[in-house]
Parts: structure tokens; C-alpha cells; sequence
């Protein structure tokens, strides 16, 4: 069995910067709901008390073959499309208050 390392630091607003072993990732969402970029490429993730569902939206190349500006384009790419669905997660949550009020 390996060692494994992991610290998520919270910065506000449903958003926390994941630091491991592996490298640097950013996620946001709510609760139950959540989307990730990171090292093992753009997951969502949608679950509560124990039961998730998981999908991988896109793997990220190695760097090998991708070569830094890959990498970095990849990385702002994913957080380009992380803020997207934080936007749009915001708007639906307004739109249901707005319904039930």
C-alpha cells in the first residue's frame, strides 16, 4: 500500500483548492453536487449519505505528451469551464428560490 497525501483549503464561495500527491486541483459546487479539475482530468460528482455517482468528463494527458503549455492550457481550460458550471448551478438555485417563493 502506497502513502497518500491530500489537503483541501476552503476559499469561499463553494470553491476549495485541493492540494496531493499527484498535483494541484480546483473544485466548486454545493452540497451534493460538485465539479473538480485536477490532475486526473474534469469530474463531477453528484451524491449524499454514502452513495455517489461519479463521472470523469475528460482525462488529462500526461505531460509527456502534452508538454507545459499543454498542461497550463489544460488547467485554464478546466477552470474556465469549472466557473461555467459554478455560474450555472448559482442560476438554478436563484431560479428555484425564486419558484418557491
Amino acid at each position: 500500500m502506497g502513502l497518500s497525501f491530500r489537503k483541501g483549503i476552503k476559499l469561499g464561495g463553494g470553491l476549495r483548492l485541493n492540494l496531493s500527491k499527484r498535483g494541484l486541483g480546483l473544485s466548486g459546487g454545493v452540497k451534493g453536487a460538485r465539479m473538480s479539475v485536477g490532475p486526473r482530468g474534469t469530474q463531477v460528482r453528484v451524491g449524499r449519505k454514502g452513495i455517489e455517482y461519479r463521472k470523469t468528463i475528460s482525462n488529462r494527458k500526461s505531460r509527456r505528451q502534452t508538454g507545459v503549455v499543454g498542461g497550463v492550457f489544460g488547467l485554464v481550460w478546466g477552470l474556465v469551464k469549472l466557473l461555467l458550471v459554478v455560474i450555472a448551478l448559482f442560476v438554478l438555485i436563484v431560479v428555484i428560490i425564486n419558484l418557491i417563493a
